[in-house]
């Protein structure tokens, strides 16, 4: 699966006016769209049928299409757990021609935990204290 790139223009120290401005690659916006649940759900369910032994295949069929739609270029959302997007490390280069998809040093999956996710995992990790009467 290819994952569509475009150049973009930076300082390379992006806090100092006068650092050089440099080329870098990331990842190209698809629709700039967020998947939700019930997308995913629409997209696994036409290739998937859920019978008891067919839970492993739901999971391969979302692993599946979270890829597809990160490939893509669009952000993946589960409610209550939270979100899956792509980031590109690059090489700059001073010159647009020489900002290839060569320059790509690193290609990492980011989650990002939905607010809600967050807050029960504080209430659930908070200590519970014992009132001494």
């Amino acid at each position: 699966m290819d994952v569509l790139v475009e150049r973009y223009q930076r300082r390379k120290y992006v806090n100092q006016e006068d650092a050089p401005l440099l080329y870098y690659i990331r990842q190209k916006s698809g629709n700039v769209r967020v998947m939700d649940v019930d997308t995913m759900a629409t997209a696994i369910e036409s290739k998937s049928s859920l019978t008891a032994g067919d839970v492993k295949h739901t999971i391969e069929a979302f692993v599946e299409q979270l890829r597809l739609s990160l490939t893509q270029g669009d952000k993946v959302k589960i409610d209550g757990l939270g979100t899956f997007h792509i980031t590109l490390t690059s090489d700059g280069t001073e010159t647009m021609k020489d900002c290839t998809v060569r320059s790509i040093r690193r290609v990492n999956v980011r989650f990002v935990a939905d607010k809600a996710l967050k807050l029960s995992l504080i209430h659930i990790s908070e200590p519970t204290r014992l009132d001494v009467i």
